[in-house]
């Protein structure tokens, strides 16, 4: 399951865990009494590894847990993780070229940060007399 022993839940986990209980009474699996009894449980867990015996006896779905160590940020849900930074010209490997930018992006950018001294021109139609 993924779980790192002894780690505390958070509110999200706890959600989850609720989450995947009510599945297992719309499956028929839990009683409401049943439900009522774990879902509580499952709202006051301090640890993943209560959350965890509270499906010692029911298939999937189980609730999901982060796998990444304490204390290291952990990407929110449908996110992937930040891209680790390009190294610098003199860490590349020889050969190597720095990442190109697509033409979106790069307009983007560009667009953003023109280069110094750039100005709009008026147009001959545009001044006043």
């Amino acid at each position: 399951m993924g779980s790192l022993p002894g780690v505390r839940a958070s509110t999200r986990e706890r959600d989850q865990a609720v989450e995947a209980l009510t599945e297992h009474v719309v499956q028929g699996r839990l009683t409401d009494a049943e439900f009522e009894n774990r879902s509580d449980k499952a709202r006051a867990a301090a640890s993943r590894d209560e959350l965890l015996r509270l499906f010692d006896d029911l298939p999937q779905p189980h609730p999901v847990f982060d796998t990444a160590e304490p204390g290291l940020p952990v990407p929110a849900a449908g996110q992937s993780p930040a891209p680790s930074p390009s190294p610098s010209p003199a860490m590349r490997p020889e050969g190597s070229a720095p990442a190109k930018l697509s033409g979106a992006a790069a307009a983007a950018v560009y667009g953003m940060f023109p280069a110094a001294g750039w100005r709009r021109r008026r147009s001959p139609s545009s001044t006043s007399c």
